[in-house]
C-alpha cells in the first residue's frame, strides 16, 4: 500500500537489555528467510523481492525498529511480532497510511489492545483488531510518563494531515522515531552511512540481500537493446500485448493537463497557508482541535537538518545532483526547476518539460521498457552516441491521429552506477525541431562529478585490510 508506513517499539526493561537482541532477532529473522548481510551502501531503495533493510534508534528507554518488507502485508508483520516476542517484552506496533493511523500492543502470541482511527478505507489487513485503544492500559504497559488525557486530545484531533497526529502521538509516548517511517529514513541516506545520534537516539542500519544477488550488477548494454513498437515482428516474445486507443491516450493527456493548471496554483496556496504559516497553530488551538500543524518535532528538525528542498543544485546553467553524483550543462535560455523534480534533473527548454530519472543497472524489466511503446507509435529516431566516455543513445517516437501528432523522446546515458534517462513529450513538430540538437548538447554534457560508491565498492572498501 502507497505511503505505508510502520514501526515497532520494544522497551528497554525485559530480557533484551538494549539493541543487541532485537539485531540479533532481525539477523535470525532475515536468515531464514535466505537473505544474508551485504557491508555496502545501499545505492537505491530497497526491491523487497530482493532486498531487506532496517534502522534501529535507540535511546535509554527505547529500540524502535523501522523496517522495509512492505508488500508482503501484515501477515509477515505478525510473524515479526511473533519472532520479535523472543525478547521477552511487550511490543508496541505503530502504523501510518495518509490519514489513517493505529496502534497494537503484542505480548507473546496475543493482542493486548489495539486502536485504529476507524477510516471507512483502512485496509482490513491493518484494522483487523477490533479495540478503541485504552491509552491508560498503554501508559501502565510501558512505563510511561505520558499523560493519558493529553494523549486522548492528541489522538482525537482533526488536522488535514493523518501524519501529524501520529507524530504528536508519538512524540508525546518518547517514541519520536516511529512516526518518520522506513522510506523516509532509507532515502535520506542513500548512497551514505547511516550513523549518528538524532534527539537521544542512536541510529544504526542493517542491509540486507537475497542469495546470490549482486546489487548493481549491469546485466544489459545500452547500445545492443532493441527498441520495438508494439506490433513490430519478436516484439511480443518479450512483452505482453497492450490494447490502447490513441484517442483515448490524447484525451487522458489533455484532462491531466487542465486538472493540473487548474490545481496546481490551489496547491500553492493551501500549502502556504496551511503549512507554513506559523499562526496555524494558534489556529487549530482556537478551533479546538488540539493539534500543532505540520511543524516537525525535534527530533525530526535534527534528524533532516541537512535535507534539502531542492532535488539538485543549480549553478548557473551548470545542473549538479549530489546524490547521484553528477551533472550536466543547460542552455543559458533554459529554466532549472529542483522544487518541481522527483527524479534527477527537470529543466524548462522552448516550453518543453524535461526530465531525468535514474534507474538501477540490475532492474532489467524497467530498462526494457524504456525502449518499449505501445501500438500506435512509431519509431523515427534510433542514434547511439556518447555522452563523455559513456554510452548514450537517443530513441524518438511519433503518434499521429486525426489532426493532431504526439512525439515522445528519449535520451539514455549508461553508467556503471545507473542509467539515466532524459524524456520530453509535445504535440509540437517546430518545438521538437529546435530542441533535438539543444539535448543533444546537454546529454553529451553529461558528467560523473566523482566516482559513486556503490554497493560493491563500498563492501571491498569495507573489507580492505588496512595498512
Amino acid at each position: 500500500m502507497v505511503g505505508l508506513s510502520r514501526a515497532i517499539c520494544i522497551p528497554r526493561f525485559g530480557k533484551s537489555g538494549g539493541a543487541a537482541a532485537p539485531r540479533e532477532l532481525m539477523e535470525e529473522w532475515l536468515a531464514a528467510r535466505k537473505f544474508e548481510p551485504h557491508p555496502g551502501i545501499p545505492q537505491w531503495p530497497c526491491d523487497d523481492q530482493l532486498e531487506r533493510g532496517f534502522f534501529l534508534f535507540t535511546n535509554e528507554r527505547w529500540v524502535i525498529l523501522l523496517y522495509s518488507g512492505i508488500d508482503a502485508g501484515l501477515q509477515e508483520d505478525n510473524r515479526l511480532l511473533l519472532h520479535l516476542a523472543r525478547a521477552g517484552v511487550p511490543l508496541l506496533y505503530v502504523w501510518s497510511a495518509g490519514t489513517m493511523w493505529g496502534y497494537r500492543i503484542h505480548e507473546g502470541r496475543e493482542v493486548l489492545d489495539a486502536y485504529h482511527s476507524g477510516h471507512d478505507l483502512a485496509p482490513e489487513w491493518l484494522t483487523e483488531y477490533p479495540g478503541h485503544g485504552d491509552l491508560q492500559f498503554l501508559c501502565e504497559m510501558f512505563g510511561l510518563s505520558a499523560r493519558p488525557r493529553m494523549l486522548e486530545q492528541i489522538r482525537r484531533s482533526r488536522v488535514i494531515a493523518g501524519e501529524d497526529v501520529v507524530a504528536r502521538f508519538c512524540e508525546e509516548l518518547g517514541v519520536a522515531p516511529a512516526a518518520v517511517g522506513y522510506g523516509a529514513v532509507e532515502w535520506h541516506f542513500l548512497t551514505r552511512q547511516a550513523v549518528g545520534t538524532f534527539d537521544g537516539f542512536t541510529m544504526e542500519r542493517g542491509y540486507y540481500v537475497k542469495q546470490g544477488f549482486r546489487p548493481g550488477g549491469a546485466s544489459l548494454k545500452l547500445h545492443e537493446i532493441p527498441a520495438r513498437a508494439q506490433g513490430d515482428a519478436g516484439a511480443n516474445g518479450w512483452w505482453p500485448p497492450v490494447e490502447i486507443d490513441p484517442g483515448y491516450l490524447l484525451a487522458i493527456l489533455r484532462l491531466s493537463a487542465l486538472i493540473t493548471a487548474i490545481l496546481l496554483p490551489i496547491q500553492w496556496a493551501f500549502v502556504t497557508i496551511f503549512k507554513t504559516a506559523s499562526w496555524t497553530d494558534r489556529f487549530y488551538r482556537l478551533m479546538g482541535w488540539n493539534q500543532r500543524s505540520m511543524h516537525p518535532s525535534r527530533f525530526a528538525r535534527e534528524f533532516f537538518a541537512d535535507a534539502s528542498r531542492d532535488a539538485f543544485d543549480v549553478q548557473g546553467e551548470r545542473l549538479v545532483n549530489q546524490l547521484r553524483r553528477c551533472e550536466v550543462m543547460i542552455p543559458n535560455d533554459a529554466r532549472a526547476t529542483p522544487r518541481q523534480c522527483a527524479g534527477v534533473f527537470a529543466f524548462t527548454i522552448s516550453k518543453v518539460t524535461v526530465n531525468c530519472d535514474a534507474v538501477r543497472p540490475d532492474a532489467e524489466g524497467h530498462i526494457r521498457r524504456m525502449f518499449f511503446y505501445p501500438q500506435g507509435y512509431a519509431i523515427v529516431a534510433d542514434e547511439m552516441f556518447v555522452a563523455g566516455s559513456q554510452p548514450a543513445r537517443h530513441i524518438g517516437w511519433k503518434l499521429e491521429h486525426d489532426k493532431r501528432t504526439m512525439f515522445v523522446n528519449h535520451w539514455i546515458v549508461q553508467t556503471p552506477e545507473a542509467y539515466f534517462e532524459f524524456s520530453c513529450r509535445t504535440d509540437s513538430a517546430e518545438r521538437v525541431e529546435r530542441i533535438l540538437p539543444l539535448m543533444r548538447r546537454v546529454v553529451e554534457s553529461f558528467r560523473i562529478t566523482q566516482a559513486a560508491i556503490t554497493a560493491d565498492t563500498s563492501a571491498a572498501a569495507a573489507t580492505e585490510p588496512k595498512a
